[in-house]
């Protein structure tokens, strides 16, 4: 779960005031928060390592902790992915719901 509980309420916020109270679309925003952290991380951690490694003869390193974040990037997204699909179907129905102006209205 994400650390910074600001930041998902500022997006539960922006949501039509439809939707701020549907536990799934809060389950799919805490999700996709979810997926944009561990994909900021493992940028973070990429840039890192080329930051890390100023000669040439430390390619090898930097590939191998390259690779290591990639790899943690990929642990986590598994899950993430798995409870993105089993919303899709709850999504197909919410949207069904909504009206073109719901849809639409800003906050």
């Amino acid at each position: 779960m994400p650390e910074d509980i600001s930041t998902i309420d500022k997006l539960f916020a922006a949501l039509p005031a439809s939707l701020q109270e549907n536990e799934d679309v809060k389950a799919c925003y805490r999700n996709l928060y979810e997926v944009v952290d561990a994909y900021a991380v493992m940028m973070e951690e990429l840039i890192q390592a080329q930051k890390n490694s100023p000669n040439d003869g430390e390619d090898l390193a930097m590939e191998m902790q390259g690779l290591q974040s990639m790899m943690s990037f990929a642990q986590k997204m598994k899950p993430l992915s798995e409870r993105m699909s089993a919303l899709k179907a709850k999504f197909e129905g919410i949207k069904k719901e909504l009206t073109v102006k719901e849809a639409r209205k800003p906050n």
